[in-house]
């Protein structure tokens, strides 16, 4: 018996295991392991308009941002704190963004 069968058995039976002991969490780690998908490939209106609303967002902020962070003194940060604010920025309006699109659906 190969490693890789030893492998594949192990988790199968874990996999088992978890169904059987877990089903609420297997379920929910099944849904977002294999999602279902929208076979017709339509969007509808709502996802459409806070697809709009998000760009938006990005559109009127990420400028104020650069701005900010273009007139801030940053002549004592590091390279690694410069980036790390510059992307704590960018991070916050991505999770802005995934919110609308999360209430359109």
């Amino acid at each position: 018996m190969s490693i890789k069968t030893k492998a594949v058995e192990k988790c199968e039976d874990f996999l088992e295991r978890m169904r059987l002991n877990h089903p609420t969490a297997y379920a929910m780690a099944d849904k977002m392991v294999n999602p279902k998908m929208n076979e017709d490939a339509a969007i509808d209106i709502r996802t459409f308009m806070m697809l709009g609303f998000g760009a938006l967002i990005v559109s009127v902020f990420i400028p104020l941002g650069l701005e900010a962070l273009n007139a801030a003194d940053t002549s004592n940060f590091t390279t690694t704190e410069l980036a790390v604010y510059s992307v704590i920025g960018v991070a916050i309006l991505i999770a802005v963004v995934m919110v609308f699109i999360n209430m359109a659906s």
